[in-house]
C-alpha cells in the first residue's frame, strides 16, 4: 500500500512538472511568433548607420514625431546606456541633445526639439562629425539608400542636398562638410 501511494504521488508530481514545462514552452513560442521582426532594413547597412539609427521602428532609435518628449531619454537609455544627454529649456521650446559616438574621432548629435514647451516633438535634427570626406560620402550614400527604402523615392536631389516627403514626414539630408570638418545634417519635421 505504501508503495502504491509513493508511486501515485511521484506520478502526480511528475505530471505537474511536465504540464508546467509545456506551459512555459507554449508561452515562449507564443511570444516569439507574435513579435514582428525588427531592423530588417538596417541589417544590411554599415556599422555607423546601425549605431546612429539603432532600429527600423520610428524615425531614429524607436523615436518618432509622435513620441512624448518627456519619455525620449528613458527610451534611448533603455537600449543604449553609452549615450550622453544635454537638456536645454528655452522660453518657447525644450531641446534634448543626445551624443552618439561611432569611434574615438567620429560622432553624431541628435537633437529632439519640442514645440512651445509642450510634450509634442516639433523636429529631430542629426549632425554628424566624421574624420574624412570619404566617410561622410559613404554615410550619405548609406542614409540615402536606407531612407529611400524606408520612406520611398526622394522628391529633390542636388549634389549636396536630398529631400523626402510623405503625408506625415519631411526629411532634409545635406552634406554640410568642408574639407577640414566633413559632416552631414539631417532634419525630420512634419510636412
Amino acid at each position: 500500500m505504501k508503495r502504491y501511494i509513493f508511486f501515485l504521488v511521484c506520478g502526480v508530481m511528475l505530471g505537474a512538472c511536465e504540464n508546467k514545462q509545456k506551459a512555459r514552452i507554449s508561452e515562449s513560442n507564443t511570444d516569439t511568433t507574435h513579435k514582428k521582426p525588427q531592423n530588417l532594413l538596417l541589417q544590411k547597412y554599415n556599422t555607423k548607420l546601425k549605431i546612429l539609427f539603432q532600429s527600423d521602428e520610428g524615425i531614429i532609435r524607436s523615436i518618432s514625431l509622435k513620441t512624448d518628449f518627456n519619455s525620449i531619454q528613458s527610451l534611448i537609455e533603455k537600449n543604449d546606456s553609452s549615450v550622453t544627454f544635454t537638456t536645454i529649456n528655452e522660453e518657447k521650446k525644450q531641446l534634448l541633445n543626445c551624443k552618439v559616438v561611432f569611434n574615438i574621432y567620429e560622432d553624431a548629435d541628435i537633437s529632439f526639439i519640442s514645440q512651445d514647451k509642450t510634450s509634442i516633438i516639433k523636429e529631430i535634427n542629426i549632425a554628424t562629425y566624421l574624420n574624412s570626406q570619404a566617410a561622410s560620402d559613404s554615410l550619405k550614400s548609406e542614409i540615402t539608400s536606407y531612407f529611400t527604402e524606408k520612406y520611398g523615392k526622394f522628391i529633390f536631389r542636388e549634389s549636396k542636398k536630398i529631400k523626402w516627403k510623405n503625408d506625415s514626414l519631411k526629411i532634409d539630408l545635406e552634406d554640410v562638410g568642408v574639407p577640414e570638418a566633413p559632416g552631414l545634417q539631417i532634419k525630420f519635421t512634419r510636412p
